[in-house]
């Protein structure tokens, strides 16, 4: 463990046990960096944490406080840009909203809802009126159900327990293990007979951040070699269909680009006897694909799907589907703000999917 995380974690037990009660102003930056024989910036870093789970509370010229806090959280705030509820994936986002107002009421919480409608070039600078939200503390905590960098920047600087739905790699994220998908996708069809595999993918390759670790999203990539790999099947790099990794396909373009990458995949002259399709968007647009081609499935091709467990997805064809459940998504966003409130560190949260075999 860094010098900073048990700064951060040290300073955290402090103020849930009370030892540094509510409105305790803390040492200056440059007496705890002396207490903790460290540089100030270390200090600086440490507090970070905490003023974003809305455990201190920073007032210019004054100093650092501990937060005046209620006993038990009663109520967050839950951010959606309206644009999200208009995409073509639009039955998940009212899928999850509505999973969240059951946990909600099975909480015993309020909820104000924030839909964000300025223009999306102006959604990268903070809304104030979720600003003033928070820092009035009419809201406790903060559930962003899916968030992307642009919006992140200033989400995420907000001084109040929060949890949001991505693939960024922060502690307070829920995001579907993309990892288990890549392998028990290609599993699924290996059991069926497949010796060959080809992917559609809606996710773009080649994602790395700045100090080389992969995106999420590339995670699915290298899992879906390693386990083509360990499984012995045949994985083309012209059976793997991707957008460029500078194009973003939305959930409006996701059904198009299933249709025309699954077409352009049958136009092959060796093609795939099995295929891994992600999102459920993606698949829709593939199914249509399938049927004006007339493959026969599964004599032709064994298909494994995503879809969403509360949302569904029609399908003509026996086929198996890695589903993610709505409501697992929503009771992990709820239980970071719970622990965050109570104190806790947090770690991210991967929810799995669930295979489900063809129907008989």
């Amino acid at each position: 463990m860094s010098k900073r995380q048990q700064i951060t974690d040290d300073l955290r037990d402090l103020v849930v046990r009370e030892v540094l009660p509510p409105g305790t102003r803390l040492p200056t930056t440059s007496e705890l960096a002396r207490q903790w024989n460290v540089p100030p910036a270390t200090i600086q870093q440490a507090l970070i944490p905490l003023v974003k789970e809305g455990l201190l509370l920073r007032r210019p010229r004054l100093g650092t406080f501990v937060r005046e806090r209620e006993a038990r959280l009663h109520g967050v705030g839950l951010y959606i840009p309206a644009s999200y509820c208009l995409e073509g994936n639009a039955g998940y986002t009212k899928a999850l909203l509505a999973a969240l107002r059951d946990q909600f009421a099975d909480r015993h919480l309020a909820c104000t809802s924030f839909i964000d409608h300025r223009p999306d070039a102006e959604q990268g600078q903070p809304w104030p009126e979720l600003v003033a939200a928070v820092e009035s503390q009419r809201i406790q905590g903060l559930i962003v159900p899916i968030v992307d960098e642009l919006r992140l920047t200033w989400l995420h600087k907000l001084p109040v327990p929060a949890a949001f739905g991505g693939t960024s790699r922060i502690p307070n994220i829920v995001y579907h293990d993309h990892g288990q998908l890549a392998d028990a996708g290609l599993r699924q069809l290996a059991a069926q007979g497949c010796r060959s595999v080809g992917v559609i993918s809606v996710t773009p390759r080649g994602n790395y951040d700045a100090a080389g670790a992969p995106h999420e999203y590339q995670v699915f990539y290298l899992q879906l070699a390693r386990s083509a790999a360990d499984l012995g099947l045949e994985l083309r790099e012209e059976w793997i269909k991707t957008p460029p990794l500078t194009t973003y396909v939305g959930e409006l373009e996701a059904e198009q680009f299933g249709y025309a990458s699954v077409r352009t995949l049958w136009q092959e002259r060796a093609r795939p006897a099995g295929l891994l399709v992600f999102t459920d968007v993606a698949a829709r647009g593939v199914l249509m694909g399938l049927l004006e081609l007339q493959v026969q499935i599964p004599a032709d091709l064994k298909l494994v799907l995503h879809r969403n467990a509360e949302v569904g997805l029609l399908c003509p064809f026996p086929a198996t589907f890695l589903e993610a459940s709505v409501k697992a998504t929503a009771a992990a966003l709820v239980d970071l703000v719970w622990r965050q409130y109570r104190g806790d560190a947090v770690t991210p949260i991967r929810v799995p999917f669930t295979v489900v075999p063809p129907s008989p």
